[in-house]
């Protein structure tokens, strides 16, 4: 985790306090915030709204905030690939229990107590700043349930996992 933590710190310099506990939760358990009972359609509804409101800077197709999960650009996907992602996306939310214990201790790990005092343990979004500069349009999914179509979105787009 600490390679990932450094990597996003140093790509945006602007990370507050809420980003970087958002960067640790989804580090250790993934989208398994959005519930066990996530539908295809409303995740494909919210994207589709997402993507023609938006619009996407961040030239990265993908970065991994950890050994297990891979945030992956949705504005880079042509609309098979956001199937494939959004079935990827559904599937990750269910493969890690939510576990206060270990979310607790990494975050121990990467913050302090004063960044911590106010935190309640449950699922944060993006601060404004870091929405504003960084514009983040992405699903997070385990790296297991990376397609063969997505990897080689990926490969295509000149990055090597």
């Amino acid at each position: 985790m600490n390679i990932f933590y450094k990597y996003h710190l140093n790509k945006y310099p602007l990370i507050q306090k809420d980003d970087k506990i958002k960067l640790i939760y989804q580090s250790i358990l993934g989208p398994n915030h959005l519930g066990k009972d996530l539908k295809k359609e409303q995740v494909k509804q919210r994207l589709e709204k997402e993507l023609l409101e938006t619009n996407n800077q961040n030239d990265n197709i993908y970065e991994w905030v950890s050994e297990e999960f891979i945030r992956i650009n949705i504005h880079k996907l042509n609309e098979l690939e956001l199937d494939d992602l959004i079935n990827s996306f559904i599937a990750s939310s269910k493969l890690i229990p939510y576990n206060i214990d270990v979310l607790k201790e990494n975050l121990n790990k990467f913050l302090s107590i004063e960044e911590l005092k106010d935190y309640n343990y449950l699922p944060i979004s993006h601060s404004d700043i870091y929405r504003n500069e960084y514009l983040p349009h992405y699903l997070l999914i385990n790296k297991d349930y990376l397609t063969i179509d997505l990897r080689n979105t990926i490969t295509n787009n000149n990055i090597v996992m």
